[in-house]
């Protein structure tokens, strides 16, 4: 496999969404490949190889006012302004769009090619919000004539406008009457949207890399080739998310040594559907109900991520919150946790459901997103099927009772399935691969 000049884009900088572009860059480079990164927003500490588009509007200022002022922050109208690019969902719908005309980049396009200012083997993407449109890559492709990899991580890639379809599955018949604009035309501007995404595809030489649950949303939409359609990991640093002692990654992080069964989650706003966050409660409590008192004390769940909007916690056993965590603070979380719970009911991922089991710490998680591919029961974890919050509290169950040297064993099977699924060497595999078969004749163009 020859070395590859690869032009690596993705809307957001690389250490969002737990490092997912800077995990994809460090595969590709290890294995001998040239990568330039390109992205929207400003960021410091850029390497000479990463560059982006950036030019502050007025919005942005008032954004950056809004999140730095503890004033501000206090008033829940006030979110408007810092998301105010959305479109908000119509009859409480839970679909948001963020960029509701595909044919309008979100940024200028002649300012984003511009930047692109040598000749690359391949273009690889990863998130598109605020950046990308077809149309953006469409341009793209036109100019560097190369293949074009999609590495979808939601699901506007084969919808109208929206991210995350919640109950809707107009989608699958070309958009129009969009529940997030409280639409009745079946030729409103999502089903324009639809139609110019398959034009561009058309015109195009890629490929679109997808998880299992998420191939069974696309395919049946008609946008694309089943030949361009690939399965594709997640590629998580088996060198960075690795197996550490767990009473030492307790200690470090301040759980009590009474304490003998912890369960890890991000904390998630109830208001944000997708996440789960209120199955989530209602599954601990269920496992919780099992134990007696005395079982219940020595049990402990951790929550990561934000925490301005929890109140009381909800849970019957003791909480943690930990707020935002470092790198290395949530590599110590999963290993110092016995179970990593996952509540996403619409969710492609999520990413640390493959950075769990990469810590050999196995998943509880609805049948959705990214577990599909890497959770299979008594092997990696337990999938239950989605909103069944009993079968999630019963899956919790399972696993606390398990003997120390069967739980030593699902450990052991958590991490080989990391391995052959989400490690470097696969995910540079599989953009190898896939470059390889977009540059035979019978795929271009």
């Amino acid at each position: 496999m020859k070395s590859l000049n690869i032009l690596f884009i993705s809307s957001f900088p690389p250490d969002h969404s737990a490092g997912l572009a800077r995990d994809f860059m460090r595969a590709l480079t290890l294995h001998g490949h040239k990568v330039d990164f390109l992205t929207r927003y400003d960021f410091p500490g850029q390497k000479e190889n990463e560059y982006n588009i950036y030019s502050e509007r007025v919005s942005d200022k008032i954004r950056r006012f809004c999140r730095n002022h503890p004033v501000m922050q206090k008033f829940r109208f006030m979110r408007f302004l810092l998301h105010k690019d959305k479109i908000y969902p119509g009859k409480n719908s839970g679909i948001i769009i963020t960029n509701l005309q595909e044919d309008v980049s979100p940024v200028s396009t002649s300012d984003l090619l511009a930047k692109i200012n040598r000749p690359y083997d391949a273009v690889v993407t990863l998130f598109w919000q605020h950046m990308l449109t077809t149309v953006t890559l469409k341009a793209i492709y036109d100019k560097l004539k190369c293949p074009i990899i999609i590495r979808s991580v939601d699901m506007f890639t084969f919808t109208g406008g929206c991210f995350y379809f919640m109950e809707c599955r107009n989608f699958l018949k070309g958009c129009g009457c969009c529940p997030a604009l409280a639409s009745n035309d079946p030729n409103d501007q999502t089903a324009k949207n639809f139609r110019t995404k398959k034009e561009m595809y058309a015109s195009m030489n890629y490929a679109i890399g997808l998880n299992t649950w998420m191939q069974r949303f696309a395919l049946p939409t008609g946008l694309f080739d089943k030949r361009r359609v690939i399965s594709t990991s997640a590629a998580v640093d088996e060198n960075l998310f690795t197996r550490m002692p767990k009473a030492q990654c307790r200690k470090e992080l301040g759980i009590s040594g009474d304490k003998t069964f912890v369960l890890f989650a991000r904390h998630a706003d109830p208001s944000a559907k997708g996440k789960g966050f209120d199955y989530l409660i209602k599954a601990v409590n269920h496992f919780a109900a099992k134990l007696n008192e005395e079982q219940r004390r020595k049990c402990l769940i951790v929550l990561a991520g934000k925490t301005e909007d929890k109140n009381e916690s909800g849970f019957c056993i003791d909480t943690l919150y930990t707020g935002q965590l470092s790198k290395q603070n949530l590599i110590k979380a999963y290993n110092a946790s016995n179970i990593f719970l996952s509540p996403s009911i619409d969710d492609a991922g999520p990413s640390m459901v493959n950075q769990s089991i990469m810590c050999a710490t196995p998943v509880v998680c609805f049948e959705i997103g990214t577990a599909i591919d890497v959770i299979e029961n008594g092997v990696s974890g337990y999938k239950v099927g989605i909103k069944d919050y009993k079968a999630f509290g019963n899956a919790i169950y399972t696993i606390y009772n398990m003997p120390a040297e069967e739980y030593g064993r699902l450990c052991d099977s958590t991490h080989k399935m990391a391995m052959e699924h989400d490690s470097l060497e696969t995910f540079a595999q599989m953009i190898e691969n896939t470059w390889q078969l977009l540059s035979r004749e019978e795929m271009k163009v």
